[in-house]
């Protein structure tokens, strides 16, 4: 019924920012607290197999908020969270018990867990918020409870990062600014907000990449022009997408963008 859907070029942009937000997020709070896995697919969700820029990902998570329709997310949304869930080593590590994931896989699982109750709240550490939370997880996901508070007290501690400076902004507001995906009305500006530098090059240089494979999909009115180091001092005005929905937790299919509870009875951080 839903097979034949596809994102609208403004619902992949939008998609774009979030996951580069995220992807910041976890990057930054990862390098704070000082965890060291062996994961290679870095930066988070944008490298390897089962990334978040994979077209059969993209393509069912960029349209995730259409419809609160249970055949539309089991048909279209749903495959694209299991496989990008299958794919990526923090999530074989983190969302099943895991006699294989040592301490810093779980202190990477909860980070990522963190970042997505933060952004569901605004980008804010809402205390509130965080226990309610809680409580869910311990009721469905016992194994992550007690790793989530840990990092949730080294997080609180950490300063938080710059991650609403990560926007759409227009063309005649890019002039002079570096760290940008020029697109063919607007750009997408991704300053580095604290990670190593290496991380956030590959983060734009993937990101680039995955706006060209779009081209093969019909896209073709996203014309990326890659740009790299970015001018110290420099903020451009903030007038795009600032994301952020209120955390909706059910132990149902649900509409939140921070879980979508289904057969395995697992919490899907993303």
């Amino acid at each position: 019924m839903f097979s034949e859907l596809k994102p609208t070029e403004e619902e992949i942009i939008e998609y774009l920012v979030n996951m580069l937000k995220h992807s910041s997020s976890v990057e930054y709070y990862k390098d704070k607290i000082g965890i060291k896995t062996s994961d290679t697919q870095s930066p988070h969700d944008l490298a390897g197999d089962g990334n978040k820029l994979n077209w059969p990902i993209l393509r069912g998570l960029a349209i995730e908020n259409r419809s609160n329709d249970p055949e539309f997310f089991n048909e279209i949304v749903r495959p694209a969270i299991e496989y990008h869930r299958q794919m990526q080593h923090h999530h074989k590590k983190w969302d099943w018990p895991n006699a294989g994931a040592n301490e810093n896989d779980l202190k990477a699982g909860a980070v990522n867990s963190i970042c997505k109750i933060i952004e569901d709240c605004n980008y804010t550490l809402d205390p509130q918020t965080f226990e309610d939370s809680m409580e869910f997880v311990k009721r469905i996901s016992p194994h992550q409870y007690v790793w989530m508070w840990r990092m949730y007290h080294e997080i609180e501690r950490i300063s938080p990062p710059e991650v609403k400076s990560i926007i759409l902004m227009d063309r005649d507001d890019e002039d002079g600014i570096e760290d940008k995906i020029t697109l063919t009305d607007s750009a997408i500006y991704i300053p580095n907000i604290g990670i190593h530098k290496e991380i956030h090059k590959r983060m734009i240089a993937f990101t680039k990449d995955a706006i060209e494979m779009l081209r093969k999909f019909g896209y073709h009115d996203i014309a990326p022009q890659l740009s790299r180091y970015s001018p110290q001092n420099r903020t451009p005005r903030m007038n795009g997408i600032e994301g952020g929905r209120m955390l909706i937790m059910d132990e149902s299919i649900t509409n939140g963008s921070y879980t979508k509870v289904i057969a395995d009875s697992t919490v899907q951080h993303r």
